[in-house]
């Protein structure tokens, strides 16, 4: 058994409170991914094994549903990552495992700085092309994870150049 497996086997079980899930994503670096459909069973276990390798306080959790962009696309089995108590490098060393892992087509990360409030997302396709610059945003409904990945609004939009001036 690899050592990530072993770490996920160890770590799998725990569960957050939605409270903490939300301050975690409040304060932290946030990824939201789906698995390619090209994975191996070990692919899912590994690749988060490998997360909790790189930061042992990450909080991983699937998410019940995932609402993307303009024309809302709705997708189940996405992954949450936070990079809880994390930084730049472990950020950057959690996307370059999830790009090498062959498994995840791209994704979408949130930095935890704020800016009027609002919590900038890219959408990281591995091409290293990142694309448009969206918000993220985490709902909790009872025990229940809603993530949005959208579009700026025009109200968004106003506030970001309204500080620029």
């Amino acid at each position: 058994m690899t050592e990530e497996r072993k770490i996920y086997m160890e770590k799998k079980d725990i569960v957050h409170t939605s409270k903490e899930i939300l301050a975690a994503f409040e304060d932290n670096t946030a990824i939201v991914f789906g698995l390619g459909d090209n994975k191996k069973p070990l692919d899912r276990s590994n690749l988060m094994g490998g997360i909790w390798k790189i930061n042992p306080e990450a909080i991983i959790q699937e998410v019940d549903l995932c609402v993307f962009s303009v024309e809302s696309t709705a997708q189940r089995r996405q992954l949450l990552i936070i990079d809880k108590g994390g930084n730049s490098t472990t950020g950057n060393q959690i996307l370059k495992l999830m790009h090498g892992s062959g498994v995840v087509p791209c994704c979408y990360v949130s930095y935890k700085d704020r800016k009027h409030g609002i919590k900038k997302c890219i959408t990281q396709m591995f091409d290293h092309k990142i694309r448009a610059i969206k918000k993220m945003n985490l709902l909790i409904d009872g025990s229940d994870l809603l993530v949005t990945v959208r579009y700026l609004s025009e109200e968004d939009q106003t506030k970001k150049e309204n500080s620029e001036a």
